[in-house]
């Protein structure tokens, strides 16, 4: 598909576009259930992502249907996710601020709920510029028979909670006042032949000074440090 573009259904805005976009479909789909797609690769991708005066999103719409009750489950198998030349608006009204990601280029191994295995020949990697600061890092494979595993490492150093935890598009009932975060983690796309792929989290991960508030501004929560 050459030069694609999804707008929003209200103001008619542009949301996502793209210059080209390849999908390698496997026969085998009909059977299954669901898409499972050998390959998809992403060029030119650009989405802009907005936050009204009313602290909602452009895509809130999209996430109040992935809530409805009794909606059945998608399944569905990617495989070797490659996207390039990548970039991200983020517009905040509220606080007449906004963010650019530019330069994105994010390799996946696979993303699936389907038991079906698919050769994966790309290796985990995010890179990026965020707002002038660029950033880089890229996974490892381990394969070992019968399966085949790839991993990234998240390491990360004193991030603010409070100034993320206010862009969760969703309402909560309590208040992040503080917490500093850090991690060692390790991300694991782990396919097993006969099995169905899975990704898997581990390591360790550390949040210091956490509190907590409530809807009131009264303390609910304190710890020192939650390891």
């Amino acid at each position: 598909i050459q030069e694609g573009s999804i707008t929003e259904p209200i103001h008619n805005l542009p949301f996502i576009s793209f210059d080209e976009l390849f999908m390698d479909f496997e026969a085998v789909s009909l059977l299954k259930g669901g898409p499972i797609v050998r390959e998809i690769r992403l060029i030119g991708l650009h989405a802009t992502a907005i936050r009204h005066e009313n602290l909602t999103y452009n895509f809130s719409d999209i996430i109040e249907q992935l809530r409805q009750p009794n909606r059945k489950p998608f399944l569905f198998s990617f495989n070797n996710i490659q996207i390039t030349e990548g970039s991200i608006t983020f517009e905040d009204r509220p606080k007449h601020a906004g963010h650019h990601v530019s330069d994105l280029a994010l390799a996946v191994p696979f993303i699936s709920n389907l038991p079906h295995s698919i050769e994966v020949f790309v290796h985990p990697a995010f890179k990026a510029n965020i707002d002038g600061t660029p950033i880089n890092f890229a996974g490892k494979t381990k394969p070992f028979s019968p399966s085949l595993e790839t991993v990234v490492d998240v390491d990360i150093h004193q991030v603010s909670l409070p100034r993320y935890v206010e862009y969760v598009p969703a309402e909560v009932a309590f208040k992040l006042v503080t917490g500093m975060l850090d991690t060692q983690l390790s991300l694991s796309f782990l396919q097993t032949e006969g099995k169905p792929p899975a990704l898997i989290l581990s390591g360790q991960a550390e949040i210091d000074r956490l509190a907590v508030t409530d809807g009131h501004d009264r303390p609910l929560l304190t710890l020192p440090r939650l390891e």
